[in-house]
């Protein structure tokens, strides 16, 4: 069965303020991406997980470290970050962040990658 992972950015104005990702399986991304988070100096501020009987939903709410607002640099950093976390399969296989679009032209940016589990 391939694994398809599906990752939601939520951006209010210029800021990224969350990340939803929904992956096929129940291995939650939680620990990775907060140790990646907090490389890039982004805190996890509240965290959600939704089981379903095939697939996992995690949102993640996250800011800088000092209060402030993920934006450009910053907010290209931790997107290409999450992306390769998110859609990474247990045999290391990943889509380029490069990969990512805004598909339903909602303003946010989507990913979805297909790889062989």
């Amino acid at each position: 069965m391939p694994l398809i992972s599906r990752v939601q950015f939520v951006q209010a104005g210029s800021r990224l303020t969350a990340v939803e990702i929904v992956r096929r399986g129940r291995a939650p991304l939680i620990a990775t991406l907060h140790r990646t988070l907090m490389a890039l100096g982004i805190v996890v501020s509240s965290y959600q997980a939704l089981a379903g009987t095939s697939e996992l939903t995690e949102r993640i709410v996250f800011e800088r470290g000092d209060g402030g607002a993920v934006e450009s640099q910053l907010s290209d950093a931790a997107k290409a970050a999450i992306l390769r976390v998110a859609i990474e399969d247990e045999d290391g296989v990943a889509v380029s962040p490069g990969d990512a679009e805004d598909d339903d032209d909602d303003g946010e940016l989507d990913a979805t990658a297909e790889a062989e589990a």
